[in-house]
């Protein structure tokens, strides 16, 4: 045998080698762990966002997700860094047209991304692990900057349902005018009312963001204040000033969270 056909039989047994390596490697990595003889996704499933109180399966499925997921926090941030590959995002623009539902089914069937679900599994993991996923927090507050929406809001709706440590990262964001997912943090303060009076802190940025520029900040701030229901005193009449807005969403933003708050505000109320 030749030096030649030694060098490439060498070559191609390193080749293979490498192969088999990453084989075994991504099948370690994406392996899907199990609690009690189910899978992270089932457990996660069996979650929504933190509420109060929570039927007793329901804590059960959490403490199954931190048992699976406390000492892999890292992969669960570098989970939420994907996005929609263009052919789906071009299938779904040309599904528009169907019901919800049916448009969904339809695009899971035929552009399954399990990159997007790896990433929907690792969000609703950060809910149930909550104050323990702490160290991911800055890792989340750079993924809730990223021009890539997609990958923001995966970060904001993760942050969200992390307890009051996600609080402070929130807070900031959501006063932040460079900030892309600004609008999206809004949303996500405002569905933290599970925190009770723990989101009080929120309450005078809101009243702050009803006086914006942006008609969005205003619609989603007065939004976000009609979810948590704190401090009536102080948000009823800042809302109550944005049923004058020149913006007709902004308006009945306000309707709607007066509505919620307290219905008698909207007695003489200034016409529209």
């Amino acid at each position: 045998m030749s030096k030649r056909q030694k060098l490439l039989l060498l070559l191609t047994g390193l080749l293979l080698a490498i192969v088999l390596a990453s084989f075994l490697l991504a099948h370690f990595l994406f392996r899907e762990p199990t609690y009690e003889g189910k899978t992270l996704a089932y457990w996660v499933n069996q979650i929504g966002f933190p509420s109060s109180p929570e039927p007793d399966q329901v804590q059960h499925a959490r403490i199954a997700v931190r048992t699976l997921c406390k000492n892999h926090i890292p992969a669960l941030v570098d989970a939420l860094k994907y996005d929609y590959s263009p052919r789906f995002v071009e299938a779904r623009r040309k599904l528009a047209w169907l019901p919800g539902p049916i448009r969904d089914t339809l695009l899971d069937r035929l552009f399954p991304d399990h990159r997007s679900l790896r990433g929907a599994i690792a969000g609703r993991a950060f809910w149930a692990l909550g104050p323990e996923a702490a160290q991911a927090i800055p890792g989340l507050t750079r993924l809730m900057y990223s021009t890539n929406l997609v990958v923001a809001m995966n970060a904001v709706r993760a942050l969200s349902g992390m307890n009051t440590n996600s609080f402070p990262a929130l807070l900031h964001a959501a006063t932040d005018p460079a900030c892309p997912a600004r609008c999206g943090v809004l949303v996500g303060i405002g569905r933290m009312s599970y925190l009770g009076t723990n989101a009080l802190p929120a309450v005078p940025m809101l009243v702050g963001c009803t006086q914006d520029k942006d008609p969005q900040v205003v619609e989603y701030a007065v939004l976000a204040l009609g979810s948590l229901g704190l401090e009536p005193s102080l948000t009823v009449p800042a809302i109550r000033k944005t049923l004058e807005h020149e913006n007709p969403t902004v308006r009945a933003a306000a309707t709607s969270a007066l509505t919620a708050l307290d219905p008698s505000s909207l007695t003489n109320a200034p016409t529209q």
